[in-house]
């Protein structure tokens, strides 16, 4: 419960509050006595040296003003001292320090009642006193940007930006952090700058106002004679700017994918794979996650060769060591298949929980083999992956990678994108507002110092690329129409008839086939699954059993005929 003696309305004076030494003040009445004889003094004086009669009526006139203001001022100043109203007393550099010792609710509970006895603010403390009442931080100069943020949610854009317009009435300097905050608030609210924002001066803000009248200075607006008609000039059409997804495709090779739930980072990296694919930098693309269910998002990866989807967390011991078997399989039967000529793509989605778990692995272990060949593979691309035909891209809803171990010492080497929701906007995604993420930016720029805040943009989704924010992309994930469906499902069955025809040729002439053999002939397909396929279709026919590292051996049983088909 508030004290009544603080907000009491018709209380002649407040209650004192105790405050340090150098902040105690006293009633300073006489003071204004010694200035108005001083400006008196002052006016006499100019009367006895210019011994002019004019002269004198001015500096009297001057005198009187400084009197009448300074006693003013004077008395206004008193009056707040007597009232135990300090707050409306203090110069400006005290003023502060006073806030820190007795607290907002006595400043403002002051401040309310120097108005109610109609004592005239200094403009420091009105400035202090509005943004009190709209309960937001008056000192935003001295908000971080994860505080600004944090501010403008809980007090809206309109409060804080008036706080911000404050302090440059007031003559204080922006960073360049606040200039974009103060352009993008001003940007939302459709607010035009009395001034430009970066020359926050008394002395420019004058400047300016005398550009915006013409007849400041005494300088005429001079008339503009009308120009004879013309017929326009043809204009070219307007080329289309390129896309966030361009850029990755010309100028990244291997990269880490940063951001949150709902930013759109596992979207950007299915359309830019596919459209990576479609330009040929790719001949084919495997994508695997640990940390979601198969068919989650089926029509994102529609165009990968060879996808694998684990859900690890809730996983006991036995399914997850199974699951990373096949992963691990699967890395190595890209690298594999990977070449100059025929240059693959590996996307190993949302990598930070398994890293976190491979690196609490012991040696010997399935987690251990796994870490170690997702490692080595971003190693490798970090230093010339592409000369192989190798491109990894890794996807991570966190900035912070101290818990992944090896795998994310490997992962800082990576060019970053960075996906994000731009500051004060929000955007619904599956049902949830998501917003510009504070914890994930300051994390990711402590391993990514290229990284830094967002400008002022029109776009609601960001994508940090190759040292600049641009606009999330604006292409769709482009489905199979039914003409192309039906021709590459003939083209697959071509590819198949051809793959039987090696496979039952081999069989005939010795009985077995390996996956490395038939490796060459499966830039499309993963060779091993292949081989499994036919065990799986006929097991009467055929056995399969493992031939060595990241290959198996597929062959006829000794009663089989070698016409059987799958």
């Amino acid at each position: 419960m508030e004290d009544k003696a603080i907000v009491l309305q018709g209380a002649s004076r407040l209650a004192p509050v105790r405050v340090s030494e150098k902040l105690q003040l006293k009633d300073e009445s006489e003071a204004s006595g010694q200035t108005a004889l001083a400006a008196f003094g002052f006016a006499g004086a100019v009367w006895l040296l210019t011994a002019n009669p004019i002269g004198a009526i001015a500096a009297l006139g001057v005198g009187f003003f400084i009197y009448t203001r300074v006693d003013s001022k004077e008395e206004d100043r008193a009056e707040a001292i007597n009232g135990n109203a300090l707050s409306a007393a203090l110069k400006p550099q005290q003023l502060d320090q006073y806030l820190q010792e007795v607290g907002s609710d006595r400043v403002r509970a002051e401040l309310q009642w120097a108005e109610r006895q109609h004592i005239n603010l200094p403009r420091k403390q009105r400035q202090l006193l509005a943004a009190l009442e709209a309960d937001c931080p008056h000192d935003v100069l001295a908000l971080s940007q994860g505080e600004l943020i944090d501010q403008t949610r809980r007090h809206g854009i309109k409060a804080v930006l008036e706080a911000f317009e404050a302090a440059i009435a007031d003559g204080h300097l922006l960073n360049e952090m606040q200039k974009t905050y103060v352009s993008m608030a001003r940007q939302k609210l459709g607010v035009t700058a009395s001034q430009n924002v970066g020359v926050e001066t008394r002395l420019n803000a004058i400047a300016v106002d005398s550009q915006a009248d013409p007849t400041v200075g005494g300088v005429q607006p001079q008339p503009v004679a009308p120009q004879a008609l013309t017929e326009p000039a043809p204009t070219k059409p307007a080329t289309q700017a390129p896309d966030i997804t361009d850029f990755i495709i010309d100028q990244g090779n291997s990269l880490v994918f940063l951001g949150g739930q709902g930013v759109g980072k596992s979207r950007l990296m299915a359309i830019t794979s596919q459209r990576g694919l479609e330009q040929g930098k790719y001949k084919h693309v495997t994508v695997l996650s640990g940390l979601a269910k198969a068919n989650e998002d089926p029509i994102y990866w529609q165009h990968c060769v060879n996808q694998l989807f684990f859900d690890l967390a809730p996983m006991d011991d036995r399914d997850r060591e199974l699951a990373l078997a096949k992963q691990l399989k699967a890395i190595q039967d890209f690298k594999n298949a990977a070449n100059s000529e025929n240059p693959g793509l590996l996307i190993l989605d949302e990598i930070a929980f398994q890293a976190a778990v491979l690196a609490r692995s012991g040696e010997h272990t399935v987690q251990y083999a796994l870490q170690k060949e997702i490692t080595d593979i971003l190693r490798v691309v970090c230093s010339g992956g592409a000369k192989r035909g190798w491109f990894v891209w890794v996807g991570t809803p966190q900035g912070a990678i101290g818990d992944m171990g090896d795998i994310g010492r490997a992962i800082k080497k990576l060019k970053p994108v960075c996906c994000a929701i731009a500051p004060m906007s929000a955007v619904k995604s599956r049902g949830h507002s998501t917003t510009w993420d504070e914890g994930l930016y300051q994390a990711a720029k402590l391993n990514f110092p290229a990284l830094y805040f967002p400008p002022s943009t029109m776009s609601d989704r960001i994508v940090f690329f190759d040292g600049r924010w641009l606009p999330q992309t604006r292409h769709e994930l482009q489905t199979a129409k039914p003409s192309e469906a039906k021709q590459s499902g003939s083209k697959a069955q071509d590819l198949k008839a051809a793959i039987d025809k090696i496979v039952f040729a081999a069989l005939k002439g010795r009985g077995f086939i390996t996956a490395a053999e038939l490796r060459p002939y499966c830039a499309q397909f993963d060779p091993i699954l292949v081989l499994k396929a036919y065990a799986q279709s006929q097991p009467d026919h055929f056995y399969l059993r493992d031939a060595g590292a990241s290959d198996v051996l597929l062959g006829m049983k000794q009663t089989a005929k070698v016409e059987a088909k799958v």
